[in-house]
């Protein structure tokens, strides 16, 4: 119903703003409120009903072909789960494109969103219509530092009076001057910083303040007007899976071109952006001019980096097995604390400059009037050309581990038939239920052995784990609580029922089995604590018939000390979640 009543609200908005004048059109944000914890659209929730009508009108004012692209900034207020944050965070943000684009269809390529954390924001998400006239970018606003403006009412025209430019006059060493393939173009390029896994651009981070101000100065000396493109090309560092990599990139460079747009808007129809993922390229130049490694290691790291008759993955596994050098321990270890960082979430800029056009002499030109005769024109054919599909990501199909299904080996040897089941709770917390069931007499009543045992067990965890089916691995303790009665009968030397009660704490570790395809866990535990049994001897008929119980041979005995062993086989039950896929994908490897 609140979706019916949002289309409604919008199709009569659109219909009531239709004779507006495109003149008056300007670029807003709009703010859709959320509940706590929820990821629905409710029209009657705060202010949602107002910025439903703001965001119908700007679009219908404006025209849907003169808007640049929609921009959609999901806050979230943060909890001691950033999973859970980030999840919920980017099902409001659908939810919101879902609107806006299930009216406005042909829009639905140009909504774009991410998602944030922040207190101070709270639950909303905020929408921003970018023109193309005006690329008004309220996000990115600099204005606390006023020597780069957030936003430049005209471009300063200059003059290159000759060439090379000499950049670095004013702009010290955070810009290149470098001649391109063409002997009359130069290219301008610098490095912006982005934070460790992160596809935000924040203008504090590092030297992203000192970049910014010497582009402001490179700009003003250069003249916008003869900055021919900006070429906007991000990359990552060759760890973690290569598709991860590949999204980073992407981000970062959409985002990164963004911001020179929200400051430069005049570059609009000059500017373009590149994901390249790994930056396999950048570590070669590192390793190259490294003087810390001998030149073996060096000569090993360049042929594996050079390698192209494998893929990705298969050079990092080459990494990892490079001998110890001698100056540097762990090579592998050296590469990743000292060549890693400086690859991690980079996005370079490159300015190419228009040629410069040499200035004519002057010469006496007598002009002829020359008769030119009539050409008839003939109609030209175009080809209609299908539209090219953009890639559809495909997420990764992750499992979550929901429970564990197990069994004691040491008991299992003894015909001690058991099972158990354990249950993940939260980040470091599980619950194990145990049972312990053999019954079995053969040769009447000459030999049996029956047991029945249920016990209970609480665990803490010292790693914490996340939705994946990495669970349940480790060390971890705990306190338990188990109960039973049993019946031991070996010819007529062993002959006891008893019934007892115990409790006391567990502790252990647990591995998992086989390396790249996990398909099951080995624990090894020990439990020590209190033991009280009520026990009873008796002495069978010479022909096994009967059992007689002993008056003479009962009672009750206390104990402490170790009360069970374990080495049992562990099989995790796991199930395909989005929540799995979500994990997966922020958190294969950190970049």
């Amino acid at each position: 119903m609140t979706r019916l009543f949002l289309l409604l609200s919008l199709t009569i908005l659109a219909g009531a703003e239709s004779h507006a004048t495109q003149a008056s059109v300007q670029s807003t944000d709009s703010r859709i409120e959320y509940r706590k914890n929820q990821y629905s659209y409710d029209a009657n929730f705060g202010t949602n009903s107002a910025a439903a009508r703001s965001i119908t009108r700007t679009i219908q004012n404006a025209g849907e072909e003169n808007i640049d692209f929609i921009r959609i900034v999901t806050y979230v207020t943060p909890t001691s789960s950033e999973e859970n944050d980030l999840a919920l965070a980017e099902k409001r943000a659908v939810d919101t494109k879902w609107l806006i684009a299930e009216k406005f269809p042909k829009l639905q390529g140009r909504v774009i969103y991410e998602t944030r954390r922040s207190s101070r924001e709270g639950d909303v998400s905020i929408v921003s219509v970018c023109l193309k006239n005006e690329m008004e970018r309220k996000t990115f606003t600099l204005s606390s530092n006023p020597s780069i403006p957030s936003q430049r009412q005209a471009s300063r025209k200059r003059t290159v009076r000759s060439l090379p430019l000499d950049i670095t006059s004013t702009t010290g060493d955070m810009f290149k001057d470098v001649r391109t393939d063409n002997p009359d173009v130069y290219a301008l390029e610098a490095h912006l910083d982005y934070k460790v896994n992160e596809y935000t651009f924040d203008p504090n981070y590092m030297s992203n303040r000192a970049v910014l101000r010497a582009l402001d100065r490179a700009i003003d000396e250069v003249g916008i007007d003869n900055i021919d493109s900006v070429l906007v090309v991000s990359t990552a560092s060759p760890e973690g899976t290569v598709e991860h990599n590949l999204f980073l990139a992407e981000k970062r460079a959409i985002d990164s071109k963004w911001f020179i747009l929200s400051q430069y808007p005049e570059l609009r129809d000059r500017i373009s952006h590149e994901g390249r993922g790994e930056s396999w390229e950048g570590l070669r130049q590192l390793v190259e001019s490294d003087r810390n490694i001998t030149n073996s290691t060096r000569y090993q790291l360049l042929d594996i980096i050079g390698n192209n008759y494998v893929d990705a993955n298969t050079k990092k596994a080459l990494l990892r097995k490079i001998p110890n050098d001698p100056m540097v321990g762990n090579v592998y270890q050296y590469v990743l604390k000292n060549h890693f960082p400086s690859l991690r979430g980079t996005t370079m800029l490159s300015f190419y400059l228009k040629p410069q056009q040499a200035e004519p002499a002057y010469q006496e030109v007598v002009i002829v009037p020359v008769e030119t005769p009539e050409v008839k024109e003939e109609p030209v054919v175009v080809e209609q050309v299908a539209p090219i599909e953009e890639p559809v990501e495909v997420k990764p199909k992750a499992k979550e581990t929901f429970f564990a299904l197990k069994t004691n080996l040491l008991y299992d040897a003894v015909t001690m038939v058991n099972a158990e089941i354990e249950v993940p709770i939260g980040k470091r917390f599980s619950i194990m239920v145990e049972d312990v069931f053999p019954w079995w007499e053969f040769q009447k009543n000459k030999y049996a052995l029956q047991n029945w045992e249920i016990g209970v067990e609480t665990r803490f965890w010292f790693k914490k784990w996340g939705y994946d089916d990495r669970k349940l691995l480790g060390f971890f303790v705990g306190p338990y609580g188990m109960s039973g009665k049993g019946d031991i009968q070996w010819d007529k030397d062993l002959c006891y029922q008893a019934t007892y009660l115990s409790a006391g704490l567990s502790g252990g570790f647990v591995i998992p089995l086989g390396k790249k395809k996990h398909w099951g866990n080995m624990e090894f535990s020990l439990s020590a604590g209190w033991l009280r049994a009520n026990y009873q001897h008796y002495q069978p008929a010479a022909d096994y018939s009967v059992l007689i119980r002993d008056p003479y041979n009962a009672g009750q005995v206390t104990y402490f000390g170790p009360t069970k062993l374990k080495v049992s086989l562990v099989i995790p039950i796991n199930f395909a979640t989005k929540r799995a896929a979500k994990y997966a994908e922020t958190h294969s490897d950190k970049k």
